[in-house]
């Protein structure tokens, strides 16, 4: 993160200082929102307990899943900042569209990049196919999330992927990159899929995705099958019962 959001000044000063800062609390207890976490934290020297409590989000799930067949729409959700590699996800998309005919893709979210991300896609001829909604109200952005057919996402890394959740919820399926977060929220192959990250294989697995009816249809009731009970009542229980070992 530090090599994508922080000014190239300051990004090796950070990065070469996070473990010189972080060392104080290396053997205190720890509470986190994933086991990709957890093993960086690990990575980074810490000995002390660590507790992953389960995430919760506030988008209510389905009741029950409406008929859908997959035509190729495709969104992306998040802060249009270079961490988000939403230029990957562009790149990808202009793949997507050379197999995929009807394609479309919408991109909710502001930022910086707003402007740079959409000349690329002019760049690549996308034309009325691609469409930057900006930010949206949180009712708008779950019907965007319902209609699509898959998330797409390339981010460099995730605490958590929020939006692949929230998308699940909803009966969307996610295709996205295999990084840290991700890989917590996106249970490969039976919720989604995990890329190399990299625009190319992120293409071929919506491609696949698109053309495989009952692959699609697997993931799709797997992903709300899997997320829809959570609650911020569970969340906040097994926090609960972490404090006490923390206060230990």
């Amino acid at each position: 993160m530090w090599w994508y959001e922080a000014p190239r000044t300051l990004a090796p000063v950070g990065y070469a200082l996070e473990r010189l800062y972080l060392a104080r609390y290396r053997d205190q207890n720890v509470i986190t929102i994933s086991r990709s976490t957890s093993d960086d934290l690990r990575g980074l020297g810490f000995t002390g307990p660590i507790h992953v409590i389960p995430m919760a989000v506030s988008t209510p799930a389905l009741r029950a899943l409406p008929a859908r067949e997959p035509v190729g729409r495709l969104v992306s959700v998040g802060r249009l900042v270079p961490s988000k590699r939403f230029d990957h996800v562009i790149r990808a998309f202009a793949l997507v569209r050379e197999r995929v005919a009807a394609a479309t893709l919408t991109v909710v979210g502001d930022g910086p990049q707003e402007r740079e991300l959409s000349e690329l896609a002019d760049a690549h001829g996308l034309g009325s196919a691609i469409r930057f909604t900006g930010r949206v109200p949180e009712a708008e952005k779950r019907r965007l999330l319902q209609a699509a057919d898959l998330l797409v996402a390339a981010s460099v890394r995730e605490g958590w992927g929020l939006t692949t959740t929230e998308a699940a919820r909803l009966g969307t399926p996610s295709v996205v990159y295999d990084v840290p977060g991700f890989r917590d929220s996106v249970i490969h192959e039976r919720t989604g899929l995990l890329t190399p990250p990299n625009p190319d294989s992120l293409a071929d697995a919506v491609v696949r995705t698109l053309g495989d009816r009952a692959l699609y249809l697997s993931l799709r009731e797997q992903a709300w099958r899997a997320w829809r009970d959570l609650s911020w009542d569970r969340t906040a229980a097994a926090f609960e019962r972490a404090l006490p070992r923390a206060d230990g």
